[in-house]
């Protein structure tokens, strides 16, 4: 878990990356995970990434999404009432701007997609997960995940990036 926290230039036991006890074969070893503060840290250092929204979408809010025709999503919240008063949890979006302006892919999830990735989740029924713990939090990293895949997370991928629009602009040999 160290190394990998390492190799991703994590700093272990922080918000970015977690290390929780888990049991393997009755043996307790510490599994590292990454958090979405990680995920979004990881996206700002590939050098394409100006900025990451994620946010969680409660009953009592505003939201509009219309693929094909807009951009990124539009959500209207009253940022200062209580939980109680916007509601339960109902949706969760993401989406990155990047440093050339355009919009990366918008990753929009509702409850049903949320109750699968928790079902996956290993651990996800222990009164100490934070799918008990924090909720919230897990909806966030579930965005943040899904949209992780859809954009650079790294400067090796931003190269990679940039290889391939170099090569694409070169003419073919005939």
């Amino acid at each position: 878990a160290l190394m990998e926290a390492a190799r991703l230039g994590l700093e272990p036991g922080t918000e970015q990356y977690y290390l929780t006890p888990r049991k393997n074969r009755g043996k307790l070893e510490i599994l590292g995970i990454t958090a979405y503060q990680g995920l979004i840290e990881l996206m700002y250092r590939s050098g394409a990434v100006a900025s990451v929204v994620v946010e969680v979408v409660r009953d009592n809010d505003t939201f509009r999404w219309a693929p094909g025709r807009m951009v990124k999503p539009e959500h209207e919240a009253d940022w200062f009432a209580t939980e109680a008063e916007r509601g339960a949890l109902r949706g969760v979006y993401a989406y990155a701007e990047m440093t050339n302006g355009a919009t990366s892919k918008v990753v929009v999830l509702g409850r049903d997609h949320i109750a699968r990735a928790k079902e996956a989740a290993q651990g996800a029924d222990s009164q100490y997960s934070p799918w008990k713990t924090n909720e919230e939090a897990m909806w966030l990293k579930t965005a943040a995940r899904r949209l992780s895949k859809w954009v650079p997370t790294s400067t090796e991928d931003r190269r990679i990036v940039q290889g391939t629009a170099e090569r694409a602009d070169r003419p073919s040999p005939a």
